[in-house]
């Protein structure tokens, strides 16, 4: 039965989250239908979108990651709950920008999405076999479920994208400690990518130098300037 989503009035969209959520529970002798709660919950996260609902539209994000985890779907997993962070951003920023008080609710749920969305870029494939218990009896062929769990696996770049996504975000509510960790794994995870490097690094300098840390600073140009010229010099034997 196809949900029909009536205009949105203060916290209605709880109650359509609930009776979605409701056709999750097993039930004896049946099966409940992951692939189209997902389909609803996707469709319920866009007119929570259009109306600018952003914590209600994370909310429905997490839920679709859910399901996809249910479906050993790793790589729609991690586009669902790195949307998710997106929103949950957005809402902490919408909040700032009209001063209103805010405890960081928001962005505590957006740095754990992000944090999710890079474990699973991250993950070894040994990690991963866990979508194939979570699958269920009726899942796809072994040989699908073994080109799923290694689909992420060494994903770096987009890995150190979200890492660096996640810095910045948290940078721009006056949080320069809590993004150094962030923009430190991005950096690390450019080993093989010096331009993209030199950028993060860049921001990683910026960091030190608001916190103060002139040490901190001055290693990160050590670093910046060794990235530069091992790329210079690669260059030149090109």
């Amino acid at each position: 039965e196809n949900m029909e989503i009536s205009q949105l009035k203060g916290d209605d969209y709880l109650q359509q989250y609930r009776n979605i959520s409701a056709k999750l529970k097993k039930r004896f002798l049946r099966k409940p239908n992951v692939a189209e709660a997902s389909e609803e919950f996707s469709s319920l996260e866009r007119t929570l979108v259009d109306s600018e609902v952003w914590t209600g539209a994370g909310l429905c994000c997490i839920a679709v990651a859910r399901c996809h985890k249910t479906l050993a779907n790793a790589q729609a997993e991690a586009d669902a709950i790195t949307q998710a962070a997106r929103y949950y951003d957005k809402a902490e920023h919408a909040s700032r920008s009209i001063l209103c008080p805010s405890f960081g609710d928001h962005l505590l749920t957006s740095s754990s999405c992000y944090r999710r969305a890079i474990a699973l870029h991250t993950a070894p494939a040994a990690e991963t076999a866990q979508y194939a218990n979570t699958a269920g009896a009726d899942a796809a062929s072994n040989d699908t479920q073994d080109s799923e769990q290694t689909l992420l696996s060494g994903s770096n770049t987009t890995a150190a994208a979200l890492s660096l996504e996640l810095a910045i975000s948290v940078e721009k509510c006056d949080r320069c400690s809590e993004a150094l960790p962030s923009l430190q794994s991005a950096a690390e995870l450019l080993q093989g990518c010096p331009v993209q490097q030199l950028y993060v690094l860049e921001h990683l300098q910026h960091c030190y130098i608001l916190l103060g840390d002139l040490d901190g600073a001055l290693k990160t140009s050590v670093t910046m300037m060794a990235t530069a010229w091992l790329q210079q010099h690669n260059n030149s034997n090109n």
